[in-house]
């Protein structure tokens, strides 16, 4: 009744709708005794992915702690340390909102990994095949399980920064919205076009370098890995 009552008594000052919704807005909101309105809508929920971790393999940090000077570049890798198969650098990507959804509602997010500059730029599309991605059934691909909220992966650049003006790359992590033989248990592409996507850290890529190599004191002693 008093909701009606102010709806009434508004309806004969106002001259037009749009009027009396505001007018009735406005005195419920200072009748509130928290300033706020019952017609406000809650604020919609973000979910973004963000990376909760990076470092290099075992044996690619003790191939560099054996050939890179301290306080020199930092973010290295040497694609061409070998056994290859042990180095590699290694992400935790996780999703943060995810705990606002019911058990029901939890989906499979597939991921979609794309090599790109340390800016976020895109590579050449020559470059593509240069990402690896280690321990994956399905190239270029890794998927947050719908009991998790993070998923980890492993991945090797095979492409020197030497080669591409010095430039130091990075993976861009994104939901993957294709929709072609999508299964039913996977989160549906329109509600993965809204995850904010991330970078991981940027890495500068060499080749090789033998101990104590410092042909370029420049560079720390990393002059001979360029190619």
């Amino acid at each position: 009744r008093e909701l009606a009552s102010v709806c009434v008594r508004h309806d004969k000052s106002a001259t037009t709708a749009d009027e009396t919704w505001w007018l009735l807005a406005a005195e419920m909101d200072a009748a509130s005794p928290e300033g706020g309105t019952e017609l406000e809508e809650s604020p919609t929920l973000t979910m973004r992915l963000h990376v909760a971790s990076h470092e290099c393999s075992t044996a690619q940090a003790e191939y560099q702690k054996l050939r890179v000077n301290p306080g020199t570049m930092s973010n290295l890798f040497y694609k061409d340390a070998t056994p290859r198969g042990e180095h590699y650098m290694q992400c935790v990507v996780k999703l943060t909102g995810r705990e606002h959804e019911t058990e029901a509602q939890r989906r499979v997010v597939p991921l979609k990994l794309t090599l790109c500059y340390d800016d976020g730029q895109p590579i050449e599309s020559i470059d593509h095949s240069s990402l690896r991605i280690l321990s994956s059934n399905s190239h270029l691909k890794a998927a947050i399980p719908a009991n998790q909220d993070h998923v980890t992966f492993s991945y090797r650049i095979e492409l020197g920064s030497f080669r591409r003006a010095d430039r130091s790359f990075a993976v861009r992590i994104e939901a993957d919205t294709d929709s072609s033989n999508r299964p039913a248990s996977y989160m549906p592409p329109s509600k993965c076009r809204e995850i904010e996507s991330c970078i991981t850290p940027a890495v500068y890529v060499l080749s090789k370098k033998k101990i104590n190599d410092t042909t370029n004191p420049q560079l720390g002693g990393l002059g001979a890995s360029r190619p």
